[in-house]
């Protein structure tokens, strides 16, 4: 149960630091915010009508949380000069991107998730 609290703790604080220090666009820091907002309203959806109070994790959200993980200190390490940043960089971006675009595919599926649940708890 913990471990997806601490999951995004680290990704909040890690998204905000590298935001302030200029390592990442403010535009990364609002998709993956966002993101966690989006995920916000459907829980609270799930917990309002129905009885279930968690989804099922996915591989595409693991995978996702995976990409991030090593997103980050890559993306700090980068802020160096010298051919080894430069190749971090890419690297960082690489797993940022594919991390910020399975974030939000796992999202998508766990809002069809939440509707056969809603629509299931409906029909009772």
């Amino acid at each position: 149960m913990l471990d997806p609290a601490a999951d995004r703790l680290y990704i909040a604080a890690t998204i905000v630091a590298l935001a302030v220090r200029g390592i990442i666009p403010w535009w990364l820091l609002g998709a993956l915010a966002g993101r966690e907002l989006f995920m916000a309203v459907i829980l609270l959806v799930l917990r309002h009508r129905t009885a279930y109070a968690a989804l099922q994790t996915s591989f595409v959200g693991k995978a996702a949380t995976f990409c991030l993980m090593y997103a980050f200190p890559l993306l700090f390490l980068s802020a160096h000069e010298g051919i080894a940043a430069e190749v971090v960089r890419v690297l960082g971006w690489a797993f940022a991107s594919w991390g910020t675009a399975l974030y939000w595919w796992a999202a998508l599926l766990y809002l069809s998730q939440v509707r056969d649940l809603v629509r299931g708890a409906a029909a009772t």
